[in-house]
């Protein structure tokens, strides 16, 4: 229909009204094509005014380029902008004519080029229009980016009932609570002799619980404004107070007031399955950072089979469960989990059975890679596929150079790596890549020790082997790899040695999880604190487990 509609206009045909802007430019136009586009143009011309039958209508304000969007608009129903200035002018002259479909296009032109430096003009443009949906989408990128956004002078410039907004938004995105008191500070400093006095009214809505005693003591308690600040000293020490007489130093279970409250994660760390009480297990949970704590998730997921030494992928909102053991079974499955509905789903299958496999997601696929297929020793495969979710189907790839299960695998860059592994008769140090543009498959330097049952990830670039086996003892050793330079390096050693264990990034950190130490799988976690160079203890899982997988959701 449109289609007709706009022929008809581009051929000048049948036109019963002209259309004049404010700076004198004429459109001819047809009444009833312009009645579909709001309330303003049907009440127009429904002869309830004046001007209704007029054969030109002035349009004292509005612009000859919003004018002709409109039209585009009324005779295509889409609207071609160019600039953030042009869907800002467009979007008020639409709301004030009551052309809801086209002031909504607008929006979403807005909110897809927001960014850290306009996001906070374009909140203050919405509230001014009474653009309620588009204010809640700036404020939303706000809290998501407020690291970044904090470095530009509007967020200084906002007033202070804006900044305690964002402080009091339960999805505030910050890896550690102290920054949020530093917001703070910035703000302040900004205009210190004016703000100063709000510093107490910002403090009511930081989470001074949730930051620890010695941050609150060491640094917050003698920051210069909080010793100048009565008031904002006395709240600080209350919360201190309060925090000693609970017995809780940065861990809060059962938050009473809004100081202890934990904001909303961005990120969670998902275990599922593994080897525990000496058999494969259907159980997970889920790591929860701003509670520091492990949560059970059988409400969230739990596997429809016991699996170990299988392989765990989090893409487009599902839960990819790939391959694995249960006791009894080698699997060729791939099981998919939408973390939103709830429900499973069965997907193709790979090409090959395989448990110990290695998995890594690269460019919307995933890729498995090696594994153990049999029941024998011998079993071990060199054979490669990666999986296409929307085709769902398994696609062969040329076979490793080298057969191996345990390995670890990663991507980086346009590169798929595999680290160690398991031959079925030795540990090895050997590590490859498959270069998905030339599609074959290359060795780099091997390893300084053998590693099978070992974890690999990409950080800052490079790749990072974790622990492992190396054919007589469990490892903490760590080394990286410069993919740029081509060169071997160590990293500062765990503090649990552990084979068959899951790691992953999470808020630009390293993440250990479970494992086998010996005599015994382990429940113990942590992380690598990249500022200090050194591995700190985060809480251990609920359920001791080995040959585990996880993901960052």
């Amino acid at each position: 229909t449109w289609d007709v509609f706009n022929d008809l206009k581009s051929k000048g045909l049948f036109f019963d009204v002209v259309l004049t802007s404010k700076d004198g430019v004429s459109y001819p136009a047809h009444r009833i094509i312009l009645c579909t586009c709001g309330d303003y143009f049907r009440s127009l011309f429904s002869g309830r005014w004046r001007s209704s039958n007029d054969s030109e209508i002035r349009m004292p304000s509005v612009s000859s380029g919003v004018l002709s969007h409109i039209l585009d608009f009324a005779y295509k129903r889409e609207v071609n902008l160019s600039s953030l200035d042009d869907a800002k002018e467009l979007l008020v002259v639409c709301d004030h004519l009551g052309m809801v479909e086209a002031a909504q296009l607008c929006k979403t032109y807005v909110i897809k080029h927001l960014d850290c430096y306009n996001c906070i003009e374009l909140w203050n443009f919405a509230r001014k229009y009474n653009c309620f949906s588009l204010a809640e989408s700036c404020v939303c990128y706000v809290t998501k980016n407020i690291i970044e956004v904090a470095l530009y002078k509007s967020f200084v410039e906002l007033s202070v009932d804006d900044v305690m907004t964002i402080l009091n938004d339960d999805s505030l995105n910050i890896r550690k609570e102290n920054f949020e008191f530093y917001l703070c500070v910035r703000w302040v400093r900004h205009k210190e002799h004016e703000r100063l006095e709000q510093l107490d009214n910002l403090l009511r809505c930081v989470r001074l619980g949730t930051m620890g005693l010695d941050c609150l003591e060491r640094r917050v308690l003698k920051h210069r404004y909080i010793i100048k600040q009565q008031p904002s000293r006395y709240f600080v020490e209350h919360v201190i107070d309060g925090l000693k007489r609970h017995n809780r130093v940065d861990d809060v279970q059962s938050p009473t007031y809004v100081t202890e409250r934990p904001r909303h994660p961005q990120s969670l760390i998902l275990v599922v399955g593994g080897w525990s009480n000496e058999s494969p297990t259907r159980s997970s949970e889920v790591y929860q950072p701003r509670m520091k704590r492990w949560i059970p998730a059988s409400r969230l997921i739990v596997l429809q089979k016991p699996r170990a030494y299988h392989a765990v992928v989090y893409m487009g909102g599902w839960v990819y469960v790939i391959g694995g053991f249960d006791g009894e079974t080698t699997f060729n499955s791939c099981e998919r989990f939408n973390v939103v509905s709830g429900g499973w789903e069965e997907r193709c299958g790979m090409k090959h059975r395989r448990c110990y496999v290695g998995v890594a997601m690269l460019g919307g696929e995933i890729y498995a890679v090696g594994g153990k297929g049999g029941e024998q020793e011998g079993d071990r495969l060199k054979s490669a596929e990666k999986y296409h979710p929307v085709l769902n189907v398994w696609i062969q790839l040329p076979d490793m150079l080298e057969r191996r299960s345990d390995a670890g695998a990663c991507s980086v860059g346009r590169l798929v790596f595999v680290a160690g592994g398991f031959t079925g008769f030795q540990c090895v140090s050997s590590v490859e890549y498959f270069d998905t543009v030339s599609h074959q498959w290359s060795r780099v330097a091997p390893m300084q020790v053998p590693r099978s049952g070992l974890s690999v990830v990409a950080y800052k670039g490079s790749l990072v082997v974790l622990g492992g086996f190396d054919g007589r003892d469990r490892l903490n050793s760590v080394e990286v790899y410069d993919v740029i330079n081509s060169r071997w390096d160590v990293m500062t050693s765990m503090m649990t040695k552990r084979s068959n264990f899951c790691a992953c990034i999470m808020d630009g950190s390293i993440v250990v999880m479970g494992g086998f130490n010996s005599p015994s799988t382990c429940d113990v976690v942590e992380y690598f604190d990249d500022a200090d160079d050194e591995w700190r203890h985060l809480a251990p899982m609920t359920v001791s487990r080995s040959a585990l997988s996880c993901c960052v959701i």
